[in-house]
């Protein structure tokens, strides 16, 4: 299991990315470098890839793809006929082409940074607004609501690597997903558990 570094732990817990760039900046200079610098920057640029065009609101790479699994999960969003081809090229922008040559110093920064976007995405379904029209579904009830996040959740950690035939290289990432899920609400394990049992005997059911 990857540990969020303590010396990062402010950039970590912070979710606005302003606070967070600025948090980042100064930790690089304040903490000693532990010869993993260099790779601390090169995710945190991966998820925020600078701009085109100046002016241009910042784009968090990694919330972006948390928002579109559930759509290309369904396959109502896909650009591609083959999801399992888009869901390799995630991977790669994700970092997560590499998974196999990373030391385990490197997964646990690119844990912090998964598990971060997953609790932005996961604090956003605080909003009333959550929901309201997601790929065109109306807007749910306090229990079916509670049910969609964990469908989405389920769907980011479990669902879409199953699908892409990637569960080994997005193994970090699922394991950040789901404990920011299991954080996000004291009920949020057993409904995971149990949705992944329904999920999967469902799975089962169609190859029987």
């Amino acid at each position: 299991m990857c540990q969020l570094s303590a010396d990062f732990s402010a950039y970590y817990d912070e979710l606005e990315y302003e606070e967070r760039k600025e948090i980042f900046e100064r930790l690089l200079k304040e903490v000693p470098d532990d010869g993993f610098h260099a790779f601390r920057r090169e995710v945190h640029e991966m998820r925020y890839p600078k701009p085109k065009r100046a002016g241009s609101p910042q784009i968090d790479r990694f919330l972006m793809n948390i928002v579109y699994f559930p759509g290309l999960y369904m396959k109502k969003i896909s650009l591609f006929s083959r999801p399992d081809r888009e869901i390799k090229r995630i991977c790669k922008e994700l970092g997560l082409d590499r998974a196999d040559s990373y030391s385990e110093e490197q997964k646990e920064i690119l844990y912090g940074e998964f598990y971060n976007a997953a609790a932005l995405y996961f604090d956003t379904c605080r909003d009333a607004g959550y929901g309201r029209k997601l790929f065109g579904m109306v807007m749910p009830g306090a229990g079916d609501k509670n049910m969609q996040i964990c469908s989405e959740a389920w769907i980011a950690s479990t669902g879409i690597p199953m699908m892409g035939g990637v569960e080994k290289e997005m193994a970090v990432f699922s394991e950040a997903v789901k404990n920011a899920y299991f954080a996000f609400d004291r009920k949020a394990e057993r409904l995971f558990n149990e949705y992944d049992a329904q999920q999967k005997q469902r799975m089962n059911g169609k190859r029987g």
